[in-house]
């Protein structure tokens, strides 16, 4: 027998999952234990500017004659909290001074070293470990109501990475979630969930990790 349910009973609403989220990740809080990583993240990457190690055999191999046209002694760096007019050895000095003493930003760290995997990859520097996401959301090309490439990662401290929520083409990051979760909200219940993979999204990151 195929009983009828009323939409607005089958599918929680906006408000509902916002308060279900806000729940979830109050209890993450409470869990957390980490220490940051951006002072160990930042001597790996001041180290590599300024001391310039040999390119990888892989890299040097993969473009072949065209290897010197490239610079490989680049890093990426969150736009949000960096001087467009700096190079990045002083972006990295700006960084530290404005995260000194944190003990947790873990959105941060995740970009840092997924951005610039090359580093460890390579063998630049020493393995790292990063925190598992709590929620990874993207959308996909099925969704009717969102019809645009976006993700959104939520980290257990309440840190996040996101990409295009706004339709802005930009990549964002905040170190509280919360206080752009009314308005996405809407647009979250849209979105599918993936599951983190480790050794590129969260875990260990070690040489030979990744495929280039």
């Amino acid at each position: 027998m195929n009983i009828d349910i009323p939409e607005e009973h089958s599918s929680p609403s906006p408000e509902s999952r916002m308060e279900a989220f806000a729940e979830m990740l109050q209890e993450a809080r409470k869990g957390v234990q980490w220490d940051s990583l951006l002072d160990e993240l930042f001597d790996d990457f001041e180290r590599f500017l300024v001391d310039r190690p040999s390119p990888s055999d892989a890299w040097v191999q993969r473009l072949g004659s065209d290897a010197s046209r490239y610079d490989y002694y680049q890093i990426v760096l969150p736009q949000e909290y960096t001087d467009p007019y700096q190079d990045d050895l002083e972006n990295i000095r700006l960084l530290r001074d404005k995260f000194a003493g944190q003990k947790r930003f873990m959105a941060i760290e995740n970009f840092l070293v997924t951005h610039n995997h090359f580093i460890f990859d390579h063998g630049h520097a020493a393995p790292v470990c990063l925190p598992r996401p709590m929620v990874m959301l993207e959308s996909y090309p099925e969704s009717k109501q969102v019809d645009w490439d976006c993700f959104l990662t939520v980290f257990p401290d309440g840190s996040f990475l996101a990409y295009n929520l706004d339709r802005d083409d930009e990549e964002t990051m905040g170190e509280d979630i919360a206080d752009n979760l009314e308005r996405w909200t809407p647009l979250l219940g849209s979105l599918r969930m993936l599951v983190p993979a480790e050794g590129r999204d969260f875990g260990w990151f070690n040489p030979g990790d990744y495929d280039e």
